[in-house]
């Protein structure tokens, strides 16, 4: 993974890297240093590809294509619909204001979310950092 900083600006502009897993790769781009906030998972496997960041979710699988005979393009995937109909960030807010009210249990245990977060936090410390 990389981080990319502004000389004489300790604040990161930019994160991205490749994580390996043994079926496919995970590309990881977030930052702040554009017009818009940006944070996008590029998940790639042998049959799909899913695309999910700071306001999009697409599925693509690979079918019939339609520029080609006898093979097959990545085209969206009627099959997974977006999980949610607005912003995904918004509604990890309203989850968490609704477990701490008790109107909602929890999705994900506590074991699965610190091992999210250790995740991140070795990505950090292993990056190299770009000028």
């Amino acid at each position: 993974t990389f981080v990319q900083k502004r000389p004489g600006n300790n604040v990161e502009t930019r994160l991205y890297g490749i994580l390996q897993f043994p079926d496919f790769p995970v590309f990881i781009d977030s930052g702040g240093d554009r017009k818009y906030f940006h944070f996008a998972l590029e998940i790639n496997f042998s049959r799909g590809h899913i695309s999910i960041g700071n306001g999009f979710y697409n599925v693509f699988s690979a079918q019939s294509s339609p520029y080609y005979e006898k093979f097959q393009s990545l085209l969206p995937s009627p099959d997974f619909p977006p999980p949610v109909s607005k912003n995904m960030f918004i509604n990890l807010g309203e989850e968490i204001v609704l477990f701490f009210k008790g109107d909602k249990t929890l999705t994900s245990s506590l074991h699965d979310s610190l091992s999210v977060m250790e995740i991140i936090d070795r990505l950090y410390k292993k990056s190299r950092l770009l000028a």
